[in-house]
């Protein structure tokens, strides 16, 4: 599949100038989508953000994600994210969310076990947004307000994969096959194949000395939606993982995170991310990443990463992602850069 140069590009540059692994996964400083177990000193940490390019099908979206890591106690430290999406329509912001990491285990032990927990608050005013506009009324005649009836348009739910009998050879009355080579829209942020606005049109006439017509147009347009798996995005939701990480050699580590995303309506969420990262010298690392989704979200991809570190204080990163399912993303890059103090 040939890459849009210039969603790479943008993401790039984006990450160079901003920071951060994804704290959308609220990834650690070491890794892609994985998070680390060991976690700053006392009033030591980071300041990063986040570029992320992800394509689905003929759609895609690039998201930065800045923020601050910070050591408050012996083995706990604080942190929070702001997040940015852009799908096609400009930027909007999307979430903030605070989170909290405990440190388990002493940082020289060669495994190591951490919790890390937050909340995402989201912004929902852009769920609902009503459009009215206001013709035909003569500049003599009192206007009466007239309020809008917002209508909440069910999203429609994704085709069944099992049809059923259908096709020509079930007879003329059969319905027609889906097209397999068709792949469903991912819906995890609300903006790929949610149904298009619906423009509501009503006439109101009233008498006041005369009559008048008053013709409203109201845009409604559907609330965002979100999967069911582990990528909660415009929608409050409490997230956290138990980490797992592993010392198999002086150059190679194994960390494992296990991953729940509980939102204010619907069934808690379960995941999965792992790593294996190997440091070729002080400079240059790189690791081998996969996330994905335990239940019908259906959710896995696979990243391969590379680390620069021409500083103590400072690392690029750069990755590149493929999508193992029809839900997951047909290909992402991530960059970031970790400025330590």
């Amino acid at each position: 599949m040939p890459i849009p140069a210039r969603p790479v590009l943008v993401s790039a540059a984006l990450a160079l100038v901003l920071g951060h692994p994804s704290a959308r996964a609220h990834s650690g400083q070491d890794l892609l989508v994985a998070e680390d177990a060991v976690v700053p000193g006392l009033w030591s940490g980071s300041a990063f953000a986040n570029a992320e390019w992800s394509k689905y099908g003929n759609a895609d979206e690039l998201s930065i994600e800045p923020g601050f890591f910070v050591g408050i106690a012996p083995g706990v430290a604080l942190g929070a994210t702001v997040s940015f999406f852009d799908e096609g329509e400009g930027w909007n912001f999307t979430s903030v969310s605070p989170m909290l990491q405990v440190q388990l285990t002493p940082a020289h032990w060669p495994v190591r076990l951490a919790v890390s927990a937050g909340y995402e608050f989201a912004d929902t005013s852009a769920q609902l947004t009503p459009e009215v506009v206001t013709i035909d009324v003569p500049p003599t005649t009192p206007v009466t307000r007239q309020v809008p009836t917002l209508v909440r348009v069910p999203v429609t739910p994704p085709p069944d994969p099992d049809p059923g009998p259908c096709g020509p050879e079930f007879g003329p009355d059969a319905p027609p096959c889906p097209d397999p080579t068709k792949k469903r829209l991912n819906v995890r942020h609300g903006g790929h194949g949610s149904p298009e606005p619906i423009v509501v049109t009503r006439t109101v006439t009233t008498t006041t000395e005369g009559t008048k017509t008053v013709t409203q147009r109201t845009k409604v347009v559907p609330p965002a939606t979100s999967s069911s798996g582990i990528h909660r995005h415009g929608e409050d939701h409490l997230f956290a993982r138990f980490i797992v990480e592993a010392s198999l050699s002086p150059a190679d580590q194994l960390t494992f995170n296990l991953l729940t995303v509980s939102p204010r309506q619907g069934k808690p969420a379960w995941g999965y991310a792992a790593a294996w990262r190997h440091t070729f010298s002080h400079q240059w690392s790189a690791s081998l990443e996969a996330w994905g989704d335990f239940g019908d979200a259906n959710e896995h991809e696979v990243v391969l990463g590379g680390f620069w570190s021409p500083t103590h204080h400072t690392t690029f990163k750069l990755g590149a992602g493929a999508g193992l399912t029809n839900d997951s993303p047909d290909f992402s890059v991530r960059t970031g850069l970790v400025w330590r103090f």
